[in-house]
């Protein structure tokens, strides 16, 4: 609904862009990839940093995964009373956002 701070994803399954749930398990992706994010950024700060996502992430991330536009996006989610300003949750979940900008943080993924 208009104005809530937080969507579960559930509510996503509704929707279907290409297929049903396709949001749904787009947001569930996003939402193991920010539990990573944030477990590595609270391993270089200190205290916690939780990273979130919005609905208006999400449409923003499936529009360049599919080359589908921002606004069609949004207005299938309007449709479907989806507030693009909540911020994705999963069961019931919620964790404060931490609204950083810019590019991913480095990944200790390889050497040399």
């Amino acid at each position: 609904m208009k104005g809530d701070k937080t969507v579960n994803i559930n509510d996503l399954k509704q929707v279907s862009i290409f297929f049903p749930g396709d949001l749904y398990e787009l947001a569930s992706w996003i939402i193991k990839a920010n539990a990573g994010i944030s477990k590595i950024k609270s391993g270089k700060s200190p205290g916690s940093i939780t990273v979130s996502t919005t609905v208006n992430g999400l449409v923003k991330n499936y529009a360049w995964l599919t080359d589908i536009s921002i606004e069609d996006i949004k207005q299938k989610l309007k449709e479907n009373n989806i507030y693009l300003g909540a911020i994705l949750q999963e069961d019931g979940v919620t964790s404060p956002p931490f609204f950083g900008r810019g590019l991913p943080p480095s990944l200790p993924l390889r050497k040399g």
